[in-house]
């Protein structure tokens, strides 16, 4: 996104994944950081009373799951870690007797 709140047509799960890899892999494209030595994530998933069902048509049976997260990339070397925190929403609809995160929206103003 560019800052106006949409997603921006040109960017999609492929560049994502892409970036992602990338990031972790081989460090940031500018060579400011080397990939982490270290990857800590955590989800404050809330109780089930607080998710929501998704009114979008065709979703009847889906349900939306809003999270607060923490990102911590470490570096041993320097003794220094990158912290990233926000919100994300896991979109669920059901398989079988599974459920699937169908889509899993960012909603950070980083």
């Amino acid at each position: 996104m560019n800052g106006d709140g949409l997603p921006d047509e040109y960017w999609g799960y492929e560049q994502e994944k892409e970036l992602t890899t990338r990031m972790f892999r081989d460090g940031s494209s500018d060579g400011t950081y080397p990939p982490p030595d270290d990857i800590s994530l955590r989800l404050q998933i809330p109780p089930q009373d607080k998710w929501e069902k998704d009114d979008t048509v065709g979703h009847e049976d889906w349900i939306i799951i809003s999270c607060s997260f923490d990102l911590v990339l470490s570096y041993y070397a320097t003794n220094s870690a990158f912290t990233a925190n926000g919100k994300a929403s896991f979109y669920l609809r059901p398989v079988g007797d599974r459920w699937y995160i169908a889509i899993w929206r960012d909603e950070s103003y980083i």
